[in-house]
């Protein structure tokens, strides 16, 4: 049988069966994949990882409106992923 792995390991693409059922993948954990694997969460992310970032640096860094940018950054907190904490100038 042909497969796309290198010769001399067992790696077989294009075989898997049930996939939530063989990687466990709960309810709970879908619905957190789900949230921080959307297009701009990951990139968001990304950013935050770094260090910690106002609103219009991320707006700068990242290619995205105004307005998908608070709804990501939203749903990231309410997830208790990433804090937002307010700093008067």
């Amino acid at each position: 049988m042909d497969t796309w792995s290198p010769k001399g390991t067992s790696t077989r693409l294009g075989f898997m069966t049930d996939t939530a059922e063989r990687l466990d993948i709960t309810a709970a954990r879908r619905e957190v994949l789900g949230q921080v694997l959307d297009k701009w969460s990951v990139l968001v992310l990304e950013e935050l990882c770094d260090r910690p970032r106002r609103f219009n640096e991320l707006r700068r860094l990242i290619p995205v409106t105004q307005k998908s940018l608070t709804a990501t950054l939203r749903r990231l907190e309410r997830s208790g992923i990433v804090e937002r904490i307010v700093i008067s100038d």
